[in-house]
Formats: structure tokens, sequence, C-alpha cells
């Protein structure tokens, strides 16, 4: 029983038994990408690190993922733990990898679809107008 005052929240220590596929933008000021970064090191050391892809979206809030983004990595975890395909994800932890100016973009999809918010969509054109978007 936790005694920190989160009584009810499960410890995140990194011991997974399953697939886990991650998202996560990189501007997300509420949750940094360093936790990202502190669940790789925790399943690592746990002895996981092989159920765990992750992958850094280049987006500026939290949760900021096109529906593309979301049904992507969906699949890739479903067909995962189905065919066992382990799908590809992004190196968290290589400082060098990390600080590259194209990091983020192997699965950042700016293309708005039908269902994507109109907030998702205004983020992600301000993110490209501004010149910190992928290319194209």
């Amino acid at each position: 029983l936790r005694r920190d005052g989160l009584r009810w929240i499960p410890r995140n220590n990194g011991d997974i038994k399953i697939p886990v596929v991650t998202l996560h933008t990189l501007g997300d000021l509420f949750v940094p990408f360093s936790m990202e970064q502190i669940y790789r090191q925790r399943v690592v050391a746990k002895g996981n690190g092989n159920w765990l892809v992750q992958r850094a979206i280049r987006g500026i809030t939290h949760c900021d993922f096109t529906v593309a983004e979301q049904v992507a990595a969906f699949d890739a975890m479903i067909k995962w733990e189905r065919d066992g395909v382990k799908p590809a994800g992004d190196d968290v932890l290589t400082p060098a990898t990390v600080a590259n100016t194209n990091y983020g973009c192997t699965f950042t999809v700016n293309t708005a679809g039908p269902d994507d918010s109109a907030q998702t969509i205004g983020i992600r054109n301000l993110l490209v107008s501004s010149g910190a978007g992928c290319p194209p």
C-alpha cells in the first residue's frame, strides 16, 4: 500500500509482461518527455525492455496525437500481440539521437483526417508553419 498520498495509483515500476506501445508528444509540459526516458530505464532494469516500444511524436501539447498516429500505434501493438511482429519505435535514451533536429518525425503524421479535432489540426498547422514541424 502506498503511503505517499497516491494510494489508488499503481507504481509504474517497469514490470510489464505484454507488448506495450507508447506515444508521447515532445512538447508536453504536463507530462514531460523525460518520463518516457525514466519509464524505459525502469522497464530495462526489470529485464523487460523487449516488451516496450516507444514512439516520439512532434506535438506541442499533452496527448496532441492525430487519429492516424493513434491508429498506427494501436494496429502495430495488436499485430505484435497477434503475430509476434515487434513494431519499430524511437530510441528515447541516446542523447545524440534525441537531440537530432528530425527526432520525433518518424511516427508523426501531420496530415489531418476527418476525425481529428479542430484543436489538434490548428496546433499541428502552427507547428508546421513555425518551421518546427517535420519535413514533408
